[in-house]
């Protein structure tokens, strides 16, 4: 079953020389959310786990650009706590490949949790995003 702490489904649509593209289903939307590269893929993860608030950021990530007010945090709309997938994301499938990402921990700065690759039948636990990053090009020959 894919309930609760971040659980995301990932399918890889494309793979060339180390960069991924593909879509990400979470929790809170039918529709599915698309990534270009590595870097869309972790902005993605990022804002779903905010949405979601599963599991909680334990810190504020810093940036060069101007941080939201106060008020304006405080203004976010309350979230439904929904805790599955539909069966059609459920179902839904990477043209290269697809994982479940799993986040427990979001500490330090990173990510901590486990990956699932689903096509086959195989899963790793990861400390940081390098680790994870690491881990789903390991899934692709060079």
């Amino acid at each position: 079953m894919f309930t609760g702490n971040g659980n995301i489904l990932m399918c890889v649509d494309g793979y060339d020389h180390g960069d991924i593209n593909g879509r990400l289903y979470s929790l809170l939307r039918q529709e599915p959310y698309e990534f270009s590269n590595i870097v869309t893929f972790i902005k993605t993860v990022e804002k779903i786990l905010d949405e979601t608030e599963k599991p909680r950021s334990g810190m504020k990530l810093r940036s060069f650009r101007a941080e939201d007010t106060l008020a304006e945090r405080n203004n976010k709309p309350e979230k439904e706590d929904v805790c599955n997938l539909s069966s059609a994301q459920m179902n839904a499938r990477g043209k290269k490949a697809t994982f479940r990402l799993s986040v427990m921990f979001r500490q330090n700065a990173g990510w901590q949790g486990s990956l699932q690759w689903i096509d086959e039948e195989r899963q790793e636990s990861f400390r940081s995003v390098l680790e994870l990053i690491l881990m789903i090009d390991s899934c692709f020959p060079d």
